[in-house]
């Protein structure tokens, strides 16, 4: 239950950023803080830490849910109201999708006003674009969420067994092959899904088969996995990704 990403930012600095599911909370003192990454599934943060200067404060929220409000489908609204942002889509922040997707709904509404002369053809049907601009954050984030045992869900559908079945083979082959780790992370970060369907990542999620969960032991180490040369700039990448629970978590730079 207790996951950590280690996330590289400017001037030299990484943000330490320690993840707990099902209400294993990472605790805001130094001391509790410290003890979480020593017991936390890898090693390798909790020795990083211990060889680091601390900068910040450790800071900690419990805000984990994800959230989709269903404007598109009010059939009266008041005049000129557009809702965007965590308003009208939020996700658990450890997948780092909640800035760009409100970013991309502030792109369509900039669009549409651009599209059109007046403001009344502008917001007419603009919650149906919204809410499609959010899809793909949406499934990441709750079919992610929800493969953890003691996630809660309210009227979120499962993934088709098909679809379900790709993407727990994709987050276990990601933890492996960098090459899958890679465009994994381009598609959350990006909103993008098509890295997912390049035939490389295709391939080596379905070669895989049934790939095991990992030993406790296989962890001790990042998977840093490069078939070529060409790929090493994956693998620098892949060491530094961490996998999102569904539970909240305690950052600090």
């Amino acid at each position: 239950t207790r996951g950590v990403s280690l996330n590289p930012q400017e001037d030299g600095l990484y943000g330490m950023m320690a993840v707990g599911q099902n209400r294993d909370y990472p605790p805001e003192d130094v001391p509790g803080f410290t003890e979480f990454l020593r017991t936390a599934v890898t090693p390798v943060a909790y020795e990083i830490w211990r060889e680091s200067e601390q900068l910040t404060d450790i800071h900690v929220t419990r805000t984990s849910a994800n959230r989709l409000r269903h404007w598109h489908e009010i059939g009266r609204l008041p005049g000129r109201l557009v809702v965007l942002g965590d308003a009208a889509a939020a996700f658990n922040p450890t997948y780092g999708q909640g800035i760009a997707t409100a970013a991309f709904n502030a792109r369509t509404l900039r669009n549409r006003l651009r599209e059109h002369d007046s403001l009344a053809a502008a917001e007419a049907g603009i919650h149906t674009e919204l809410v499609n601009t959010s899809q793909l954050a949406w499934f990441i984030a709750t079919q992610s969420d929800m493969a953890f045992e003691g996630a809660v869900a309210k009227n979120v559908e499962p993934a088709p067994p098909q679809t379900d079945r790709f993407f727990r083979g994709l987050r276990k082959v990601a933890s492996v092959d960098s090459v899958v780790a890679g465009a994994f992370l381009r598609a959350i970060m990006s909103l993008d899904a098509s890295p997912l369907g390049d035939p490389a990542v295709l391939e080596r999620v379905g070669g895989y088969g049934d790939l095991p969960d990992p030993a406790i032991a296989d962890l001790a180490r990042p998977p840093a996995h490069a078939d070529t040369a060409d790929e090493a700039d994956e693998a620098d990448m892949a060491e530094s990704t961490g996998i999102g629970s569904s539970e909240p978590m305690g950052v600090v730079a």
